[in-house]
């Protein structure tokens, strides 16, 4: 069994694969197979209305037949005997087909879902960027290299420090810390605590200091220090008792597993300019801003020139196009328990911003599409001048908004309503 976030990773690695590949401004304008069975060809060529046993066929219970009908009447009343003059599947790929001219382009895998699994949720690929697939790195080389360019999208999320338990050295705490603690000097009374402490503690029993650490107790006289907060106040407060444990001929171990966090902030690009250093040379790689280029300092550069379509490419990156599809991914969306999938509604609502979207949402992927194409025609070439582009002017510094700011962690939830477990499949 997958766990939800194994679930979601697969579905975000799926979008991702989508945006990458070759984009489809028409997916298919026919709604029948490329190649016809005699048998298909027959049942096209009988006249007349479909037989209620053949529709009964279709579905898998009368809800769900209703339920498709709902559709047809809601939303292509004009084209119901159109679609429903269709033997078998090809009733829903008449709908896919005649919907996708009128509102927007349903994806492929819908042509092939279950007229259930169709009725029941409405298909919609989200394509928003994801912190998943930012530390996978499982990009096509035009999208690294022009990643590469932005500054780190993610700088505070909490993530971040998921496994990070003493993210610096407390040996060498002097570097980065209030000298105070460097001229500490114990009291006799702060050694006799700790020793009073320690040997109250069984093997393996813990000390959890309110001031933000966490000491283990590992033999008679050691102690280990398992987990430090990355706050001046818990530096300085294991200084001061890594110098008590000395006095007190107590033995205290920590090995150091996290990162500070200027550590990550300047850290998290060098994954990926290591991987534009494999696509384009060390020498191009070294043009490359350590800490990269905020979206709009890109966009004032690139817009309108050879390389229009990098500053969309960083919008998408930061969520910000606009669009729901291209700013939402699986990580915004709810689950029902021992649901695989995201469930969005067959409504109104829905169908309007799709609708709305899809015009800007298909330029988007297209100047995405051409200026990721014209990169990797002559990388190092086209990479190099459009780092030097860049670099031909200041970078402003400004005050940029997280993308998952602790006062609104919900200002990226997906504005499609689900369908909530036990509702109706349509919505009024």
């Amino acid at each position: 069994m997958w766990d939800i976030g194994a679930i979601i990773s697969q579905h975000n690695q799926y979008a991702l694969d989508e945006m990458m590949s070759t984009l489809r401004v028409e997916v298919v304008q026919s709604p029948q197979p490329t190649n016809w069975s005699l048998s298909v060809l027959a049942e096209k060529l009988r006249t007349g209305p479909p037989l209620l046993t053949a529709l009964l066929d279709q579905f898998t219970s009368v809800e769900v037949m209703c339920g498709f009908l709902e559709l047809i009447m809601r939303y292509l009343p004009e084209h119901e005997t159109d679609i429903l003059r269709e033997r078998g599947n090809q009733r829903l790929y008449r709908f896919c087909q005649l919907f996708g001219r009128q509102y927007f382009q349903l994806p492929v895998y819908a042509w092939d879902s279950s007229i259930d699994e169709f009725v029941h949720s409405m298909p919609v690929t989200l394509l928003g960027f994801s912190y998943s697939a930012y530390h996978d790195l499982n990009f096509r080389p035009g999208y690294i290299l022009l990643l590469s360019l932005l500054i780190y999208p993610y700088e505070g999320d909490e993530r971040d420090s998921e496994d990070d338990k003493i993210p610096f050295n407390p040996f060498d705490p002097m570097k980065n810390m209030d000298l105070r603690a460097g001229t500490y000097k114990p009291a006799a009374s702060d050694i006799k605590w700790l020793k009073e402490l320690v040997a109250g503690l069984g093997i393996g029993g813990q000390w959890i200091a309110p001031i933000g650490f966490n000491v283990v107790k590992r033999g008679v006289n050691t102690i280990e220090l398992v987990e430090a907060a990355d706050t001046l106040e818990a530096r300085e407060m294991v200084l001061r008792t890594t110098i008590v444990a000395e006095k007190a001929g107590i033995k205290i171990k920590a090995k150091r597993n996290g990162r500070t966090a200027e550590e990550k902030l300047n850290g998290a690009r060098v994954a990926l300019i290591d991987a534009a250093t494999q696509i384009v040379g060390p020498e191009v790689a070294s043009l490359i801003l350590p800490q990269g280029w905020d979206w709009k300092h890109i966009h004032e550069l690139t817009d309108g020139t050879v390389y229009d379509g990098a500053g969309d490419f960083a919008d998408w990156i930061f969520r910000s196009t606009g669009c729901t599809v291209l700013d939402s991914n699986y990580e915004d969306c709810s689950y029902t328990e021992g649901d695989m999938d995201p469930h969005f509604a067959w409504s109104k609502t829905n169908v309007n911003i799709l609708t709305k979207e899809q015009p800007k949402v298909r330029q988007i992927r297209e100047k995405i599409d051409n200026v990721v194409q014209f990169i990797e025609g002559d990388p190092a070439a086209r990479f190099s001048e459009l780092l030097e582009l860049l670099r031909s002017k200041p970078a402003v510094k400004r005050k940029l908004k997280k993308l998952h700011p602790d006062d609104d962690e919900l200002e990226h939830y997906v504005q499609l309503e689900e369908t909530p477990e036990e509702d109706e499949y349509l919505d009024e």
